[in-house]
This record gives C-alpha cells, structure tokens and sequence, in this order.
C-alpha cells in the first residue's frame, strides 16, 4: 500500500515536472522523458512481480522438497513396513490404517506374500466359466469355456482371474495376451464348481449355490474348452442333476476350484450379526458370533481353549501354568468331507426313496391284482353259494323221498306181518282140520324156503 502511495506521488512529480518543463524544452522532449518514466515504472513493477513469483516458488520448492522427503519415507514405511510410532500416527491420519491404534504396519511386501501364500494354500482358482451346452442326459457331463478376460460384473474389483493374483491397489491390471494361454488343466483331475455372484443371487434367480464335485473327462488347451462329468454319486442323485440343468440353462458364469476352499476364522472375523445370518444357516450363527468371546458356564468343554494375559492361545499342556482365562472356539469344519458325506447321504436317500417308491409300485400291483382275484373269487363264491342251494334242495328232495320210501318200506313190511298171520292162522284152521299143528307165530315163517 505504501508503495502504491508513493509511486503515485512520484508519478505526479514527474507529470507536474512534465508540464513546468514543456514550456522550455521541445516538446518530444518531454513526451521522450514522461514515457522513459512511465517504462522504467512498468519494468520496475514487471522486476518486482518476478522477484516476488520466484520466491514463491522457491518457498513450494522448499516445500515440496520436505514433502517429498516424507512422503519417501511413507511410501518406504508402506512398502516394507515398520514399527515407528510417528510413522504409523502418519499412516493412521492418512486413513491407511484400519486400526487408528494400531502399533506396526505390515507394508505391502509382506501383505503381498501373506496374499500369495493364502492363494497357493486355497489352490488354483478359474473364474468366468462358462457353459457351452446342456449337460448329457445319461451322464451329466458338461462341457465349459474357460475365458481369460473378465466381462464387466462378472467378478468384484480385486478378484483374482485364472489362478493369478489380484492386482494390487493403485497398480493397473495387466494387459491382455497377444495371444490365448492354453488351459493348464490335467484329464482325470478332480475340482469342485460354484455358482459365480453373491449368495442370494442376482437378476431375481435362484441362490447360487454349489454345484458338485466334478472329473476333468477330456481338455482342449488351445481352445481353453474341457468337459466336466459329475462323480458317481452326484450323477445318480436326480436332485443334483437338475440343479446342473438348470444352472447351465441359465447360463450365467461358474467358478471352478481346483481345492475345496478351507475354513478359516479370520474370514468371518469382525463380520457383523446381520451379515452373518444372512450367510449363515441359522443353527450354526450362533456359533460365530461367540467364536472368541469368554467362556460361558454351559459351553462344552471341547470347544473351550486357555489364553494367556496376552491374550495368545495356550497349548494344552500349559493351560494350568501359563492360561489366565478360557475362550469359546467354534467347530473348524471340513467342508469337502462334509458336502461329500451330504452328497452321499442324499444320494442314498433318493436311492431308498426310489427302491421305496418301486416296492409301493409293486405293492400297488400286487394289490389291484389281488382285488382282481378277489372279485372273480367272489363271483365264484356266488355260483358256489347258488349251487349250494341247488344241491340243498336237492338233499331235501332226497330226504323227502327217502322218507317217503322208508314209510312204504315200514307199510309194506306191516302188511307183509299182517298177511303172514292171516296165512298162518288160515294154515292153522285148516290143519286143525286135518289135525293137530303147531302154529307158526309171526316172523317164524320162511317165506323164502317156501
């Protein structure tokens, strides 16, 4: 402001010099000497502008210098890690701790590794398969595509493609081949297929879920093509082979495992109740929300493990020296053993269910045809209840008769007697007649000898 002030005083110096000393010098002069004055103002200003620009600058650089310094150290803390206090006070500040009160930080080289040795112990991992058919009706073999470039959407960001490790966060992907990899996946090995997407599943479909236990029948490196045939006991379960329909109907993307994938308590770490039941089967939740939280009374003593004061686990033998509390642990499960006895078992139940539903086919056979003869049976029943009554009064036709014979009989004999005494007292009469004789009583007589 000074300046200002004082250049303008000056600068109305100079004009009132100006105009006092045109009336002696020429006037080019004075137009000479007013635009020297008015040019030396502007180069002075023009000088200062400049002297004030530079040492701007030169105060960015200094700067920029010391922030580069300490962004040098930050960028080395971040890659290789450290354990300074002032360093990880930085790095919290900055938003790139998780954990503000965290002590150390791992670096990106060592959470590198720790990625790399998680992926070689999940094994290998193609995603965005896809199938190129509907399976095969007698044997449920399928035959898929394994793409090496992922569409939009089909993964999440960070999702490792072809067994490769996800890139690393501010890094670009890596450019796409020149030419296609062949597909490194040997006949007759053994993966197991899940349905890509979140859980719930997506697009109004039906959840995605897993798919089975598969065998690597034939492969075609060059066209990145094999064929997928379920084992045995998922190609005899009906139930599952629907499931394989309908899921290559859909078309939507697989993801192939060349290891079932293991569990792991750091993967449900820190995941929240909701989340948790919206994962989880709900007789199993609770046993993840307590998964490291203090011992109850009921809890049963196999799931329980010994701590120390700083909170490491105990081994066994320990626990009574150095164990100062006792955590809930939950189960580990081993998730190809388990859907493989599940597989099995429902294999089985549909077999029994179809050998149940044959035998009440059979029975159901069985006992049409066992009505079947009960009507003719019962037809027969009735001919031989008619000719029961036909020989019935038939019998008592006889009986009659025979009654009726047997009164003759009776009458014939009383009058055989009664002409037998007639004829012997006629024979007595005329004995006595001819003399004494001894009359013959009845029956006496022999009419046969006669």
């Amino acid at each position: 402001m000074i300046v200002t002030i004082l250049l303008g005083v000056v600068t109305l110096f100079v004009l009132v010099g100006a105009f006092f000393a045109s009336k002696y010098w020429h006037w080019a002069h004075v137009l000479v000497l007013v635009a020297f004055y008015f040019a030396a103002v502007g180069y002075a200003i023009l000088a200062a502008r400049s002297l004030d620009t530079r040492l701007q600058y030169q105060k960015q650089l200094a700067e920029a210098e010391v922030n580069l310094e300490q962004q040098v150290v930050l960028n080395d803390a971040m890659k290789r890690g450290t354990q300074d206090p002032q360093l990880v006070n930085q790095l919290a500040a900055r938003e790139i701790l998780a954990a503000q009160d965290a002590e150390s930080f791992p670096g990106v080289v060592q959470q590198e590794h720790v990625l790399r040795m998680q992926n070689r112990s999940r094994g290998r991992v193609w995603r965005n398969v896809i199938p190129l058919g509907a399976p095969n009706p007698e044997t449920g073999a399928v035959e898929v595509g394994f793409n090496e470039k992922r569409p939009a959407g089909a993964a999440a960001e960070g999702e490792a493609i072809e067994g490769e490790e996800p890139p690393i966060e501010g890094e670009e992907a890596a450019a796409e081949p020149a030419e296609r990899t062949p597909l490194e996946l040997e006949p007759d090995s053994i993966v197991y297929v899940f349905e890509a997407g979140p859980l719930e599943g997506t697009d109004g479909q039906s959840t995605n879920q897993y798919l089975g236990e598969f065998r690597i029948d034939s492969v075609e490196p060059a066209a990145r093509t094999a064929v997928l045939e379920p084992l045995d006991h998922l190609a005899t379960d009906p139930y599952a082979t629907d499931r394989l329909i309908k899921s290559s109907q859909r078309n939507a993307p697989w993801i192939v495992y060349r290891s079932m994938p293991a569990d792991d308590r750091d993967l449900f770490a820190g995941m929240d109740e909701e989340t948790l039941r919206r994962l989880l089967p709900e007789q199993v939740v609770e046993e993840y929300l307590r998964d490291g939280t203090p011992a109850q009374p009921d809890d049963p003593e196999a799931r329980l493990v010994s701590i120390d004061a700083d909170g490491n686990i105990v081994p066994p033998d320990e626990a009574e020296e150095r164990g100062v509390a006792k955590i809930y642990r939950r189960r580990m499960r081993d998730y190809a053993l388990i859907l493989n006895n599940l597989e099995a078992q429902r294999a089985e139940l549909v077999s029994r269910r179809l050998s149940l539903e044959s035998d009440i086919a059979k029975l159901n056979t069985a006992l049409a045809g066992a009505k079947e003869l009960t009507a003719y049976r019962e037809q027969e029943l009735a001919k031989w209840q008619a000719d029961f009554a036909a020989v019935e009064r038939e019998r008592q036709a006889i009986n009659s008769h025979k009654a009726a014979l047997l009164a003759q009989v009776d009458n014939a004999r009383r009058l055989l007697d009664q002409t037998l005494e007639q004829n012997a007292q006629l024979a007595s009469a005329r004995l006595s007649e001819r003399g004494s004789l001894t009359p013959i009583g009845p029956g006496e007589l022999d009419v046969d000898a006669l």
